[in-house]
């Protein structure tokens, strides 16, 4: 018998970035999407969500996640993952969202069922309106909702937008669906969105319920063209049309993720992610260290978008990085009564990435940051007493939540000088 030594096998040791060495907690959540890998520095990070949610997986397909499952979102044109998403709670007014034909009230259109979503055919009749109404829900006068469809192209490459009944004025918004952009928007139409998601384009309007209406409605339009008027009359062959996905609308000045409805509205509850206890005070140096993070935020809400707060037993005794709702400033801010302040570290531009790293020492009455490379100072700020925990996306209480994208992230147990901040947030 010929027996052959096996090679000893290798042992998988994770790769440490550069940026994290020397770090007590690091995450990279782009290079490996997942709060708490094997070879990560600290932790364990704890996530909570009380309900179901959806990504965009690294197939580029939808994909629903069961409860206290984060979600790493993957860009469909490059195939790379955006980070962690954190987001609030946010519900789904539109019964059947997957499903056009669910809803009344549709004009000369047919509904032929397919492995990525329904077809939208107008009927074979020349010089008339074809049209899909999809909701018809019950809408608060003076509330404000984000609309959105996710359609594509088919035979047709163009989608008209509009909303009716509870949305007076009537908005419309035609796509060119195979380029993701407007090739008519109506007059007074000023807040829209349109984004890759997957497969599809999502198209959002954002408007005010008012009181023509206790109903508001979204209505798609297939074109084979564009047109400039509202539901525009147009020969078709019957067979022609573009695809639709799915549908939402929701409270708010902002679209967020897909949330699916069947038979009733449904909520999807907000993400809690926290570095707490032992696993905090074994990675947070309260008198002198540093913290680095890289985060994305696609939008901005109106409010404080927080990227990372880090609190103690009472909302008074905190500090955090976020992005302010009032000047679009990423600020350094301190809540210790009674000289607590904010500090303006850089502006933001949507959907650009950032990386922001501050450094304190003194027993945390001095700081130094940088933001994509450019330093500050500061030996004004109020200490603040000692901490127990970190919140990552949200802040004191899971409040103002970023509605964004943590891409990386690392404590240090020393305070970097101002050319390593500035190296470690030099964006290349």
């Amino acid at each position: 018998m010929n027996i052959q030594a096996q090679p000893t096998p290798r042992l998988y040791t994770p790769r440490i970035p550069s940026w994290a060495a020397g770090a007590s907690f690091w995450r990279d959540f782009v290079g490996n999407p997942n709060l708490n890998p094997p070879g990560a520095a600290g932790g364990p990070i704890t996530f909570t969500r009380a309900s179901a949610a959806t990504r965009i997986n690294a197939a580029c397909l939808f994909e629903t996640l069961g409860p206290d499952v984060p979600a790493f979102d993957f860009d469909p044109l490059t195939g790379l993952c955006d980070g962690f998403r954190v987001e609030g709670a946010r519900t789904n007014i539109v019964y059947q969202s997957a499903n056009p034909g669910a809803s009344s009230g549709h004009e000369n259109m047919i509904f032929e069922s397919g492995p990525d979503g329904y077809k939208l055919i107008p009927t074979a009749n020349p010089s008339l309106q074809h049209w899909a109404r999809i909701g018809n829900m019950p809408t608060a006068i003076g509330t404000i909702y984000t609309c959105s469809i996710w359609v594509k192209a088919a035979e047709y490459q163009f989608a008209q937008f509009t909303l009716s009944s509870g949305f007076a004025p009537d908005f419309w918004l035609t796509v060119n669906l195979a380029t993701g952009q407007p090739s008519y928007v109506s007059p007074g139409l000023s807040v829209y969105r349109i984004k890759r998601e997957g497969e599809f384009w999502r198209i959002s309007i954002t408007a005010s319920a008012n009181a023509v209406s206790a109903t508001g409605s979204i209505i798609v339009v297939p074109l084979p063209v564009s047109y400039t008027n509202r539901l525009p009359l147009y020969a078709t062959d019957g067979v022609s049309g573009i695809v639709f996905s799915r549908s939402q609308m929701e409270a708010g000045a902002f679209p967020s993720s897909y949330i699916p409805t069947a038979g009733a509205a449904a909520t999807r509850a907000a993400d809690i992610s926290i570095l707490d206890s032992s696993a905090f005070a074994a990675a947070y140096a309260q008198n002198e260290g540093t913290v680095f993070v890289e985060w994305m935020l696609p939008l901005n809400t109106g409010g404080n978008q927080t990227i990372l707060d880090f609190d103690g037993s009472s909302g008074g005794n905190r500090w955090q990085i976020h992005r302010n709702s009032g000047s679009n400033d990423i600020r350094l801010y301190t809540a210790v009564s009674p000289n607590s302040r904010e500090i303006r570290i850089g502006g933001l531009l949507d959907g650009a990435i950032a990386r922001n790293a501050l450094a304190w020492s003194g027993g945390r009455a001095n700081w130094n940051y940088a933001t994509n490379g450019v330093t500050g100072t500061t030996t004004a700020t109020a200490q603040v007493d000692p901490l127990n925990k970190m919140r990552i996306g949200t802040g004191y209480n899971g409040t103002e939540a970023s509605y964004g994208y943590i891409r990386r992230l690392a404590l240090y147990p020393h305070a970097l000088t101002a050319a390593q901040l500035s190296a470690l947030t030099t964006i290349t």
